[in-house]
């Protein structure tokens, strides 16, 4: 995993220390980076024509998910690479669908971020108003964790707040 789409790209494509610069014949390439769909496309079709195989497979649950194996994993590719790579996906996370053919992973993470922003916006929202209406946040925070209004980011966050 690395920062951006552009490093996947060096990662795979610098001249001389990419990965396709060496022999990837009978491996499975398996990217867990936040990317773009097109570039897991072309990374799929690059390790078709070298006799690989590879598997997008954006993760969410930060460092924390990592730490503790509870990874959720969106994963794109074929069916017969996923189910070998499975155990090791078993290990990382918790949660870890196939969505589709190569950058199905990465479409289902954009729909995950989305997801994500209209939570932290509605977060953002709730905390302003309860302390212009006077509220203690730690008290409206401990209520509304308890309820339907409960969520990832909340429990995962709330010692930011």
């Amino acid at each position: 995993m690395v920062g951006y789409p552009q490093d996947v790209e060096q990662v795979y494509y610098e001249e001389g220390t990419g990965v396709f610069s060496s022999d990837v014949n009978h491996k499975i390439l398996v990217d867990l980076t936040t990317s773009t769909p097109s570039l897991a496309e072309q990374i799929d079709q690059t390790a078709r024509n070298n006799g690989a195989a590879s598997l997008d497979a954006p993760v969410s649950g930060g460092d924390l998910g990592a730490k503790n194996g509870t990874l959720t994993i969106m994963i794109g590719g074929e069916q017969s690479i996923y189910e070998k790579v499975l155990p090791l996906f078993e290990k990382m996370g918790q949660a870890y669908t196939l969505h589709g053919t190569a950058g199905k992973g990465q479409h289902t993470k954009m729909a995950n971020q989305i997801m994500i922003a209209g939570t932290m916006t509605g977060m953002t929202e709730m905390l302003v108003y309860s302390q212009k209406a006077g509220l203690s946040l730690e008290n409206v925070m401990n209520t509304l964790a308890g309820g339907a209004a409960a969520n990832w980011s909340m429990t995962n966050y709330d010692h930011v707040f």
